[in-house]
């Protein structure tokens, strides 16, 4: 057949392989070259006085390695397969001290590469050569028979063939008819009772195929004796008219012994002791049942079946259902009523929960086929619908496939008066179609895990309780029981608190831990809904889940039973740095020529430092990504931090050269000549000996100090002609010459801390396994964006500047501490620091600023401490800190998202550089508007709502969004009550009729701290709130009465007052009312006049008391010009667009608005 891989080219000699074949054994062979080495055999090509041959050569190992074994196996084969002639073995055998050696003759070519080359064999070629591999391997067999081999896996492949093989049979020959009870079943009938499972298990899983073609065979044998192509007795005999008497009566004696022989197979491996071969077994049984017949099938298979569900592996109960309905189908209905059925329903009480799946999705494949009647399909539904409300979501959609499935045979009146109203209690809304998804998407809240699970212990644990001895009398899962001694769970009817539940004290203990779970009080129902099914399941646990007999997928693989030697794995935590930092590390680089000239000559005498960082080689690579991001969005890249005010950093070109760092780019050689001859030259020998000379550039100024040197061009004058031939131009569009360059000289890298342990090897799941531990213990958010800093936690009333009084609440008075106007757009997110000692602005103008609080109090600037530029003609839209640190994440209109670590030290309140950590970019066509960040056990999730209506959840140690369907659930907003959802607001009082926008844009809420005092200690809370009114406003929740305008009040408009109503126990409405509201309600109160005419007299009062006050004496008009001018100064004077409150140094409120202005009040 050959001696090297097909299709492949030769290795290249190698004089140490001819030094293997010097052996006394082989001095008549002499070396040629090699023709491959792998990992454990060389093959080499030597010559012999007879020809070519082929030499396998194995070298031993240092330690002892007996070959006696392999020899004997290797000599054995060579006995047998010496006189066939389509056999080729080896004709030596040799082992000496330091190897061993194969030798047979040399093939040109393989069969394969014969076939597939030129010329192609003809079709006469082609069947003499495929008869020529049946007659060996008729000779082989006849020698070394695989069915009865010795080695399992050359037994489990020979049965695999032989079924595959006599399944494509569709004619037999009369020489043939006899193959299966002649050949092989007599070959095959050890299986059964083979010591090896894999063996029984295989043979398990082809029965009913072997069982099929069996009989197919015997069909065929019968239709040749029928033609006379097969006799059936002596042909010299003479015929009589009972012939077609006799074929038949052979024909069932056939029949009979074929079903005796797998019918005695069929109960070995039903009742084998080993799951694996009874799993595998239930791939045939569906077949079976069809060849044994009904009565037969009820005997032999459905009898065994049944025990299966009492066994304590799970994997096999599931794979009971995942072929019962087959079964089911072809027994009937009165099989699967009065044998089937009753299972199936106890077995919804298992203890497994894919069991029960399981058992719920064959139940609605029943329904699909017809099987059930309409009495049994109502008892049914009333059974399956409760599992509406299990915790597990698949046990939950097998139920609503069921209940779907069921209503295809009913008619439209019995869906909607008998199915309807049995699953209407577990609905939140009427649905007419009772289709699956319909279903899904209006079941009430299930109970949640934790609930579920503290009931079954409290059904386990709890043996004198009245609410689980109720559950001993229901006969719910009972099949044929009666509907009407099924329990029916309503919420109408069915409730802890009700007089139909009997209770005892401890069961009122174990219904408030239940409660503090988090189970509503609208929810108990859902608890008897599911009672029985509780108590059942957890008394079967110690059965079918019993300790003494484990899975072999529950157990724990000991690796020195596999002689696995462990390896310790070494961690450096500090080398467990996210590669995406590196992008935005460095030197600051100059903007300008006129910098660059000036730091150029600061530092001409000192020369510049070059990072000594173990991770200096990850930046190159770094340093290519982020260009080609930068040539990806068109020149917006991200920034890095800065002292001065305003600083861009943004690349305004792309710089090519950073690329040959990674690869050399390849020049054409040029041939240069002069005269009447032409040499080969380099660019740099020239004829005139002119000195090249290095051109200085803007560039090279401009990238002083940036990463390694690099090579400078170099430029001179040659008087030769140059000829040769040069690649074209570049493109005018670079992005796909930097993205070929990239292609080329990077390489990805896949696993993100690979140099941070010592592990050398390249395993896949090794390396990404110590990723993960490499990740908890050493977290890289932690790392980078740390040190973690502790929260502002108040333990005392809210500070005041002029002092606070004893036992008040703080309540700001409105005067103005500070404004500022650096930014020069929109200012859309103010947001304070953990530990309040600086807050963040985030503006249209593409900058975020920082803003220190502690110089708030004393010697106020004017001035940020920092300026982050996010990048050019950029917006900045969201804005948030990571909990417990002092890094920002900025959100921008381009869909970037920069990390960016600030820099203080709380001794000495100074800022460093602001640091970019981590970039990420959303889909195109989409930005964050809202952010907001959160630890959850070792995760670091950023949430990330975006203009396409998306949440992203973005785990900032890994840089990627998290599964949506992995252990998330959305928050189903139909669910709650309207007293605590916002459904719908206007901005306007009168929001049918055009006015000015009064809505609100930003709030914030707070909550104060009260001290000791006569009436004890409270703790009110408090809102602020500010909008498009212009107006900042501060809610006391406690006593609306308290509630103030801080700043927005014209100087001759009045203070509004406050008022508070309760339309329900649970709500209570703070309104803001005009000035004298609370005079004219009790003016209408006492008369008989309408609301609106008393407000009308009300501002008909109003009006005439301000005119005689003005009849007293009126305000000089140069004073009322400065009041208002002062108001200007105070005040916003455009939309307010988001709030804050700040208690370091004391309790102020931060607002910000459209032009660009921030306030500070206290």
């Amino acid at each position: 057949m050959g001696q090297n891989y097909s299709s492949t080219a030769a290795a290249a000699a190698d004089n140490g392989i001819s030094t293997g074949i010097d052996v006394p054994e082989l001095a008549d062979i002499s070396y040629e070259k090699s023709l491959g080495s792998a990992r454990f055999l060389k093959t080499i090509r030597a010559k012999h006085a007879d020809g070519l041959v082929v030499i396998k050569i194995f070298a031993k190992p240092p330690t002892i390695f007996p070959l006696d074994q392999y020899h004997r196996q290797v000599f054995h084969a060579q006995e047998a397969l010496e006189n066939i002639p389509n056999a080729f073995t080896y004709q030596r055998v040799i082992e000496t001290d330091r190897a061993a050696y194969l030798v047979r003759q040399y093939l040109y070519s393989s069969l394969y590469d014969r076939i597939s080359t030129r010329p192609f064999l003809e079709e006469i070629e082609k069947r003499w050569i495929a008869f020529q591999l049946l007659c060996g391997l008729r000779d082989c067999h006849a020698q070394v028979s695989l069915l009865t081999d010795e080695n399992a896996n050359v037994q489990v492949a020979a049965m695999s063939s032989l079924v595959q093989l006599m399944e494509l049979v569709q004619v037999a020959s009369p020489v043939n008819s006899h193959i299966f009870p002649d050949y092989i079943l007599p070959k095959i009938r050890h299986f059964a009772t083979s010591r090896n499972a894999l063996l029984r298990a295989t043979y398990a899983s082809c029965i009913a195929s072997l069982a099929n073609t069996a009989a197919r065979f015997l069909d065929m044998t019968q239709a040749l004796r029928a033609d006379g192509a097969l006799p059936t007795a002596d042909p010299e005999a003479e015929t009589s008219d009972d012939t077609e008497t006799a074929f038949q009566a052979l024909f069932d004696t056939s029949r009979n012994d074929l079903i005796s022989y797998f019918q005695e197979h069929a109960k070995i491996l039903l009742t084998d002791n080993d799951s694996a071969v009874r799993r595998a077994f239930l791939r045939s049984v569906s077949s079976l049942c069809v060849f044994f017949g009904r009565s037969k099938a009820n005997d032999i298979i459905l009898s065994h079946l049944n025990t299966y569900l009492n066994d304590k592996d799970w994997i096999l109960r599931s794979a009971f259902f995942e072929t019962i309905t087959g079964i089911a189908a072809y027994l009937g209905s009165v099989a699967l009523e009065e044998y089937i059925m009753p299972l199936m329903v106890q077995s919804l009480t298992d203890p497994e929960e894919f069991v029960v799946e399981k058992v719920l999705r064959s139940l609605a494949s029943m329904a699909a086929l017809g099987l059930f009647q309409r009495s049994k399909i109502w008892e049914l539904v009333e059974v399956v619908g409760r599992f509406t409300m299990h915790p597990n979501i698949w046990i939950r959609e097998g139920s609503v496939g069921f209940i779907a499935a069921s209503t295809k045979w009913l008619a439209p009146a019995d869906i909607q008066c008998i199915i309807y109203p049995l699953v209407n209690d577990f609905l939140k809304a009427k649905v007419i179609d009772l289709s699956a998804l319909n279903l899904l998407e209006n079941l009430k809240k299930p109970l949640t895990r934790t609930v579920f699970d503290m009931a079954v212990t409290w059904a386990t644990q709890s043996s004198n309780s009245l609410f689980w001895r109720g559950a001993q009398g229901q006969r719910t899962f009972v099949f044929g029981s009666g509907s009407e001694t099924a329990f029916r769970a309503t919420a109408r009817d069915v409730h802890i608190g009700g007089s139909k539940i009997a209770k005892n004290p401890e069961d009122e203990q174990w219904l408030a831990k239940l409660r503090n779970l988090g189970m509503a009080s609208d929810d108990e129902w859902k608890i008897v809904a599911l009672r029985e099914y509780i108590l059942r399941m957890a008394r079967s646990k110690p059965r079918l889940l019993s300790d003494s007999v484990q899975s072999s997928l529950s157990t724990t693989i000991q690796l020195q039973d596999l002689k696995i030697a462990p390896q310790t794995i070494f961690f450096n935590g500090w080398e467990s740095i996210f590669d995406a930092n590196q992008a935005s590390k460095g030197i600051a680089k100059p903007t300008t020529v006129a910098d660059a000239l000036i730091d150029a000559s600061k530092t001409i005498d000192k020369p510049l430092k070059k990072s000594t960082s173990r991770l200096q080689l990850r930046r190159v690579a770094s340093d290519i990504r982020r260009q080609q991001r930068s040539v990806e969005h068109n020149g917006s890249q991200p920034g890095t931090g800065s002292s001065t005010p305003i600083i861009s950093h943004t690349q305004s070109e792309t710089n090519l050269d950073t690329l040959s760092t990674s690869k050399a780019i390849q020049i054409p050689r040029l041939s240069v000549g002069g005269g009447s001859g032409s040499s080969n030259t380099s660019p740099s020998s020239v004829e005139n000996n002119h000195v090249l000379r290095h051109k200085p550039s803007k560039n090279s100024l401009l990238n002083r100090g940036m990463g390694p040197s690099k090579a400078t061009a170099e430029t001179s004058t040659v008087s030769a002609t140059a000829f040769g031939k040069v690649e074209p131009p570049f493109a005018r569009d670079n992005t796909k010459v930097v993205e070929s360059v990239i292609e080329a000289g990077t390489e990805k890298p896949v696993y993100k801390f690979r140099t941070a342990h010592s592990y050398l090897g390249n395993d896949p799941f090794i390396l990404k396994h110590l990723d993960g531990v490499c990740m908890q213990n050493y977290p890289s958010d932690i790392m980078e964006f740390g040190p973690a800093i502790v929260p502002f936690f108040r333990r005392a009333p809210i500070k005041k500047s002029n002092g606070r009084a004893v036992g008040g609440a703080w309540k700001p008075e409105g005067n103005l501490v500070a404004s500022f106007g650096e930014h020069t757009a929109a200012i859309n997110r103010v947001v304070v620091a953990p530990d309040h000692n600086f807050f963040l602005t985030a503006s249209d103008d593409g900058t975020v600023k920082v803003w220190d609080s502690t110089r708030l109090e004393k010697n106020v600037a004017f001035k940020s401490r920092q300026t982050y530029k996010h990048g050019n003609n950029l917006k900045v839209k969201a804005l948030c800190f990571i909990e417990n640190t002092r890094c920002f994440v900025s959100a921008a209109s381009d869909g970037s998202v920069h990390v960016v670590k600030v820099d203080f030290q709380t001794s000495a309140a100074k800022y460093g550089k602001l640091k970019p950590m981590r970039d990420w970019q959303l889909p195109e066509n989409e930005y964050g508007v809202w952010m907001d960040h959160f630890k959850a056990e070792a995760s670091s999730i950023l949430l990330i709502a975006t203009t396409a209506c998306n949440i992203y959840a973005l785990d900032l140690r890994y840089m990627k969004v998290l599964d949506s369907g992995k252990g998330y659930e959305p928050w189903n907003v139909d669910d709650e009550s309207s007293e605590k959802m916002l459904q719908r607001f206007a901005s306007n009082f009168k929001h049918l009729e055009p006015g000015p926008d009064r809505g609100v844009r930003a709030f914030v809420a707070q909550v104060d701290m009260i001290e000791e005092s006569a009436d004890g200690k409270t703790t009110p809370g408090f809102i602020i709130s500010a909008g498009a009114d212009k107006k900042v406003r501060f809610w006391n929740c406690g006593k609306v009465e308290n509630s103030v305008v801080l700043s927005g009040l014209d100087v001759d408009e009045p203070k509004p007052c406050f008022t508070a109503t309760n339309p329900t126990p649970g709500l209570t409405l703070n309104i803001e009312r005009p000035a004298g509201y609370l005079e004219a309600e009790g003016s209408v109160g006492g008369s008989s006049s309408s609301g609106i005419s008393g407000i009308k007299g009300l501002v008909t009062v109003s009006t005439g008391s301000a005119r005689k006050k003005s009849q007293a004496g009126r305000t000089p008009r140069s004073t009322v010009i400065s009041h208002q001018q002062q108001q200007l100064l105070k005040s916003h004077l455009d939309s307010i667009l988001d709030v804050a409150f700040l208690e370091v140094p004391y309790g102020m409120v931060i607002s910000v608005d459209r032009s660009g202005m921030i306030f500070v009040y206290q």
